[in-house]
């Protein structure tokens, strides 16, 4: 990759306030785009839990806690929206996920992304 003497800036504004500005010369660029080629998506793999409702969240979210103590963090589409207003804090429940993981090699860190594709009421 060949990167010409270059400077980044960039500023994001909503409204006419500020919300966040970057600035990234040369080497910032270089060091990116070398994170973003050594950055990988494992595929994405379906994962049945059950657990105990901790967290519902008007902004897609939802906070499960599993039977063997993992809090999951899970984001849900619109479509299941009347589903998740339904339940409660504290209710039992089954959750069919969608698990998609991100390798960080630069870090040597891993990354995992969760969406909730089915979820059930367990009796």
């Amino acid at each position: 990759m060949v990167l010409l003497d270059v400077d980044l800036g960039i500023q994001w504004t909503s409204q006419g306030t500020m919300l966040s500005d970057y600035f990234a010369n040369r080497n910032r660029i270089a060091s990116l785009a070398q994170e973003l080629s050594s950055t990988t998506v494992r595929e994405d793999e379906k994962v049945t839990i059950e657990g105990t409702v901790e967290l519902l969240s008007a902004n897609r979210r939802i906070n499960i806690r599993s039977l063997d103590g993992v809090l999951r963090r899970i984001s849900y589409p619109r479509k299941l929206m009347d589903q998740i207003s339904g339940l409660r804090l504290g209710d039992a429940v089954r959750a069919e996920i969608l698990q998609t993981t991100a390798i960080y090699r630069y870090r040597g860190e891993e990354q995992s992304f969760l969406e909730l594709l089915r979820i059930s009421l367990v009796h």
